[in-house]
């Protein structure tokens, strides 16, 4: 039998080099000037290994983990000085940036880019009727298999996880794949830099899908997801995912 393979997680996209120099400070360094006589700006990126300074110029994208801002860059991601997303943006003023969603910050034109790596970032269109989940590379993709056909997902379009006696199914627009995995620890292990969340002890809840929140009796709530879903949230998780949502 064939093996599920291993798959990229990495965003695709155009890094965009600058040419405006920046105040040293907050992170940011001047760089030593560049061929054409311009400076581009760099700052520090943290490994487990010691300190690096990174160019503006090699960063994929800024993404917020647990009130940390971490840039992807050469294949890697470094630990920065930044708490919020929004510290990054200050940092680099000339620079337009393009929020994916909460926890990502890309340079506009890679993320606008009408390269075909980056094609999962273009509006879906409209259909008559609900359509497949794209299959290809995105943000944070993962094999699954619909029946007999082996697709590619994206965490990014996927509501929860559901743990079943046969494995894990995880759910993309209100209709269900199965996965690779068997229980819910390997999807938390698999996506380890992403918040997830235990809404119920057979439930894995990806708080960006969610659509609506409605409270319950007896401090637990109700949050409604992509096909028309609803789930049951415990009271132990509830708070949790309050702060998340910020609500």
């Amino acid at each position: 039998t064939q093996g599920w393979g291993d798959l990229d997680v990495s965003v695709l996209a155009r890094p965009c080099r600058i040419d405006a120099g920046l105040e040293p400070g907050n992170g940011i360094h001047s760089s030593t000037p560049s061929s054409n006589g311009a400076a581009a700006n760099a700052f520090i990126g943290y490994l487990p290994e010691g300190e690096i300074e990174l160019e503006l110029s090699e960063v994929t994208h800024f993404e917020l983990i647990q009130n940390r801002v971490w840039a992807w860059a050469r294949g890697k991601r470094y630990r920065t000085v930044w708490k919020h997303l929004a510290e990054v943006e200050q940092a680099f003023p000339s620079i337009a940036f393009l929020r994916l969603h909460r926890q990502i910050l890309m340079h506009s034109e890679a993320a606008l880019s009408e390269s075909p790596e980056v094609a999962w970032n273009d509006p879906p269109a409209e259909e008559t009727a609900p359509s497949a989940p794209a299959s290809g590379p995105g943000l944070y993709p993962y094999p699954a298999l619909d029946g007999e056909e082996r697709l590619t997902l994206d965490l990014t379009a996927t509501s929860h996880f559901e743990r079943l006696p046969d494995g894990v199914w995880a759910w993309v627009q209100g209709k269900r794949y199965l996965t690779q995995w068997n229980d819910l620890v390997e999807v938390e292990s698999a996506f380890n830099h992403v918040i997830l969340l235990r809404a119920q002890r057979s439930i894995l809840l990806n708080p960006e899908a969610v659509l609506s929140l409605t409270p319950l009796f007896g401090g637990r709530t109700k949050v409604k997801v992509s096909g028309d879903l609803e789930l049951s949230v415990t009271r132990s998780a509830t708070p949790r995912l309050k702060e998340l949502l910020g609500v």
